[in-house]
């Protein structure tokens, strides 16, 4: 090895006065002998007399004591602790005090101060991301049972409804019972996307239809003080979105309004198609030049003022008392799935939110469909569900819509009731998570067999993951735990193209 042209003694010199660290040379009785240019600055920000004595001067009276009784080390040895020292502030330091070895006098030591408040900040973040990681599991979970909790209570409620006579005394509880519903599986979908780490499920999806099946859940979202009127065009165009994060958007925006409407007023929800010529302002972002769907809802509230507009998407920003998360989250929904937001408001005239969402080429006629031969006259749909309760109420919805429904509580089951009868599907439900074979698998299994089966998917996850995402039959759908009988069979009406 070849014996290098730089001194070593100034090589030393030049490593030490450059470390990042406070280094000190001591003797035994703690008298600075020594100190780095990092150590000198620590002592200029001290304002410690230069007297022999402001090493133990820069520590707390209970670091200093623990360095003089437990420091003390002998040549060779070497003592660790984490203590502080005093500058503008309290400082935390990792504390490394080393007995010197032969060629100082005797009982001189070296020390180290690492400031340490970057790795203590760093463990917190870990014990706090450990923490938040089990109540997101617990989160998840939770959220998953009240889903399939709450497809039951929704589903008996829509059938016990349509029993009930127009002026049956009874129909105010049952529409109670539905709007708590409601208001709960909102609020567990929101809890599902925010613990879960998986993406959104979008898939394409005719605007209009999907708006239209949220007609019952907005009346019951905005009361009975304000009036709710559609026009939803057909063939306004197809989006690729995430239906849930939709409907919970159009949640959030009909609530908004029926608190903005608190003595009554009326609320216009409207789809169309338009077409973006050139860049336009939206919220937080410059609308590109493109062909959009665009869902306007109106409300003829007091509006808003500039400085409220150009606030009320920020987070936890709210002007009538709540917790002023909706918009904020509507503004999070709508970018993710490579939309825009637009608000127009002016105080006495209400206000206009508007979602613009990017078409996509599939066409609404072929949505949710694959190529296959004429359906057959009675239509069957095979509901499969490891959760009794979830799959009777959707099997009765779907009998009271005219189909023909079969039963089966695993995967195991629906491959047996097939393999007898191969009629029994021309449309599976099927939940995602099950003993066993999981939905994925069985649908897999199902299309190999009869690749013209329609396949909907439903579960309370916030969406597929990736992976399940890549194995799912082509033109399969999806429907969120907990779901409404209308939204069951409307998506199911939208599989078979009726």
């Amino acid at each position: 090895m070849p014996t290098p042209s730089y001194p070593a003694d100034a090589a030393f010199r030049a490593l030490v006065q450059t470390a990042d660290d406070a280094l000190f040379v001591v003797d035994e009785w703690w008298r600075l002998q020594w100190a780095n240019r990092h150590a000198l600055q620590l002592l200029e920000h001290s304002r410690l007399p230069r007297d022999g004595g402001e090493f133990l001067g820069l520590f707390p009276g209970t670091t200093r004591d623990r360095i003089v009784l437990d420091g003390s080390v002998t040549v060779g040895g070497r003592w660790c602790a984490e203590g502080e020292v005093c500058t503008d502030e309290l400082v935390a330091v990792d504390i490394v005090i080393t007995g010197m070895e032969a060629g100082t006098p005797p009982g001189w030591r070296a020390v180290r101060l690492r400031d340490c408040r970057a790795r203590r900040a760093l463990e917190t973040s870990l014990r706090e991301a450990e923490t938040l990681g089990g109540v997101g599991r617990l989160a998840l979970a939770l959220a998953h049972e009240f889903s399939e909790l709450l497809t039951t209570i929704t589903g008996s409620t829509e059938l016990i409804a349509s029993e009930l006579a127009p002026r049956d005394t009874l129909r105010g509880d049952v529409e109670s019972i539905r709007h708590a519903a409601d208001r709960a599986a909102a609020l567990t979908r929101e809890l599902t996307r925010a613990a879960s780490s998986r993406a959104a499920a979008p898939q394409a999806t005719d605007v209009s239809r999907a708006v239209a099946a949220m007609d019952a859940t907005m009346r019951r979202c905005v009361g009975e003080r304000v009036r709710v009127t559609f026009d939803l065009p057909p063939d306004v165009g197809v989006s690729t979105v995430d239906v849930s994060q939709l409907e919970a958007s159009l949640v959030h925006l009909a609530r908004n309004a029926r608190t903005a409407m608190a003595s009554g007023g009326s609320l216009h929800v409207s789809v169309r198609a338009v077409e973006c010529a050139t860049p336009r302002r939206a919220i937080h972002s410059v609308m590109r030049p493109g062909r959009y769907v665009q869902i306007e809802l109106r409300d003829t509230g007091p509006g808003m003022d500039s400085p409220t507009q150009s606030r009320c998407f920020e987070p936890l920003y709210s002007t009538w008392g709540g917790e002023g998360l909706g918009l904020s989250l509507v503004f999070g929904a709508t970018t993710q799935m490579g939309g825009y937001v637009t608000c127009d408001s002016a105080p006495g005239r209400g206000s206009a939110i508007s979602l613009y969402l990017p078409t996509s080429p599939t066409s609404p006629t072929t949505l949710g469909t694959t190529a296959a031969p004429p359906l057959p006259t009675t239509r069957s749909v095979l509901v499969v569900d490891d959760e009794e309760s979830v799959r009777r109420v959707a099997a009765r919805a779907l009998r009271r819509e005219g189909y023909r429904v079969s039963e089966a509580g695993n995967a195991d089951e629906a491959l047996s009731l097939v393999s007898q009868d191969p009629s029994l599907a021309d449309v599976l439900v099927t939940d995602v998570m099950m003993p066993g074979l999981s939905g994925v698998e069985l649908a897999s299994c199902i299309v190999a067999a009869r690749p013209d089966v329609r396949v909907l998917f439903s579960s309370g996850a916030a969406g597929l993951s990736a992976g399940e995402a890549s194995r799912l039959p082509r033109g399969a759908a999806f429907l969120p735990k907990p779901f409404s009988s209308k939204a069951l069979g409307d998506r199911v009406r939208a599989l078979f193209g009726i």
